[in-house]
């Protein structure tokens, strides 16, 4: 349904854009379009769900590009999106939940007990609800420390949301990249959000190493954020590194997988090998990869 709401959108309103906001680009104006009237759904999308689960006292966080889009670029249309992810406290998913759907928001299949995505009719864009910022196991990043290190803001949204702590913001990043065994070919607007986060937010080296380390996500680490770096945030890259614990199979199960998923389709199986590889260790590894293989049978038969 999205792309044809988009595409009324742009056939009504490219003609008298040109000459305006989009005029100044050599690029793709439709394209440049498309990502503006994206931008303007997901900010709608994220004051609509926090205006539903408000009376039961719920806020959510908004996460990865719907945040960043508020939080760090003067042009949100510049970040480009296909969802909006937003987590809600520890024991409030299936409770709001309910209340989306209760809202005329349609649930997807489910495929993991970690989230969830809705879709509107009213709004050409997906919603994912999020329980864990990860699958069960996957790092220690628990959800009430998550919400203990928030700050509460209405300025982003026009509408109170909790900000996720810069730290928290930049591991969820470092892990989704991970989790996906993303490399070169996949990373550019992961790559723009660490140079923007790093810019906007004086970050410790050794404060975000003990973070990542203490969160399971130091191998993680070892892998991403070498991706993600830019001449900008080169040097702040190598002193978080260099400021991990001592790891030297982490290091080279990091080395490994880059080199793995490099050579492999987006996507290939091989690369999810790599990337449970690099859990905090290899004996979490096989318990994380586990419980991700029950969680998604159990799913597929409920």
């Amino acid at each position: 349904m999205s792309r044809y709401v988009v595409d009324f959108l742009l056939d009504a309103t490219y003609p008298r854009c040109v000459a305006g906001r989009i005029a100044h680009t050599t690029a793709n104006p439709r394209s440049e379009l498309q990502r503006f009237v994206s931008t303007a759904f997901a900010r709608e999308l994220v004051v609509r769900v926090s205006e539903l689960l408000a009376p039961a006292g719920i806020v959510p966080m908004p996460l990865k590009g719907v945040l960043f889009q508020a939080w760090l670029y003067d042009d949100a249309s510049e970040r480009e999106l296909v969802d909006a992810d937003v987590l809600v406290p520890r024991g409030r998913f299936a409770e709001a939940a309910r209340l989306l759907e209760a809202a005329g928001f349609v649930p997807r299949p489910q495929r993991m007990s970690h989230e969830r995505s809705f879709e509107n009719p009213a709004i050409p864009l997906p919603v994912d609800l999020h329980a864990h910022l990860f699958p069960r196991l996957r790092y220690s990043l628990g959800v009430d420390a998550l919400f203990a290190r928030t700050t509460l803001n209405s300025n982003l949204f026009g509408y109170p949301v909790y900000r996720p702590d810069p730290m928290d913001a930049l591991a969820h990043l470092i892990g989704h990249t991970t989790n996906n065994h993303a490399d070169e070919r996949t990373l550019g607007k992961y790559v723009r959000d660490v140079e923007l986060l790093c810019a906007r937010v004086a970050l410790d080296p050794s404060d975000l190493a003990d973070h990542l380390h203490r969160a399971g996500l130091g191998r993680a680490t070892r892998y991403a954020l070498p991706l993600l770096a830019e001449p900008s945030t080169a040097d702040f890259v190598d002193a978080v590194l260099r400021q991990l614990p001592p790891d030297p199979l982490g290091a080279a199960l990091a080395r490994g997988a880059r080199r793995v998923i490099a050579s492999g389709a987006p996507g290939a199986r091989r690369g999810t090998v790599a990337a449970y590889l690099l859990s905090k260790s290899v004996g979490h590894a096989v318990v994380a990869a586990g419980a991700a293989a029950l969680d998604q049978r159990w799913h597929a038969t409920a």
